[in-house]
């Protein structure tokens, strides 16, 4: 892994061609969503504030998007860095890169002081995060459609959190106040 190189790149720096370069990576990476990502990399429409890429000899290797996002959670008003469309290239898969994209990009999320870390993954990849960090959250979790009506997190889905500071995400149903991402 000598030659991997990682950086982080604001959303306002993504050029056309990192934008397709990301696309083909996440169409590798998720192929049942291959048709909204050849469009699109930004899950509902929601794009990242910032991303972190690693290369392998110039070769896009990984990425992991980072949604800024305010959601409501009990009576609280909570900023949170939403994990979107975290993927390692297969031939790259257990060098550690995962734990090392998600280091990078939640200390960025720190220093930007937000508070907490968020992401949705299918309960099997649980045991990926939990030694990064992150918690199973079993609290109801709701997200706005396209005409702004409640409706829960899809049941093939897990919350997880991360506690970016000493403060500790609350207890209590979570309102995404959009879609999830």
């Amino acid at each position: 892994m000598n030659s991997i190189s990682t950086r982080i790149v604001i959303e306002s720096e993504i050029s056309a061609e990192l934008d397709r370069e990301i696309r083909s990576l996440l169409c590798e990476c998720f192929p049942a969503d291959a048709g909204e990502f050849s469009q699109q990399r930004a899950w509902h429409n929601s794009l990242p504030a910032y991303s972190v890429i690693a290369r392998d000899d110039g070769n896009l290797v990984g990425q992991i998007g980072i949604v800024q996002r305010e959601v409501r959670v009990g009576g609280c008003l909570l900023l949170v860095a939403g994990v979107q469309n975290f993927c390692v290239r297969k031939s790259h898969r257990g060098m550690g890169l995962s734990r090392d994209l998600m280091r990078i990009a939640m200390a960025e999320a720190a220093a930007r002081e937000i508070p907490f870390g968020m992401l949705f993954c299918l309960p099997e990849l649980e045991k990926i995060y939990v030694p990064m960090g992150w918690t199973t959250n079993a609290a109801v979790v709701e997200m706005r459609d396209e005409h702004g009506s409640r409706t829960p997190l899809p049941d093939k889905n897990i919350t997880m959190i991360a506690d970016l500071t000493p403060q500790r995400f609350p207890d209590g149903p979570i309102d995404l106040m959009g879609r999830d991402w």
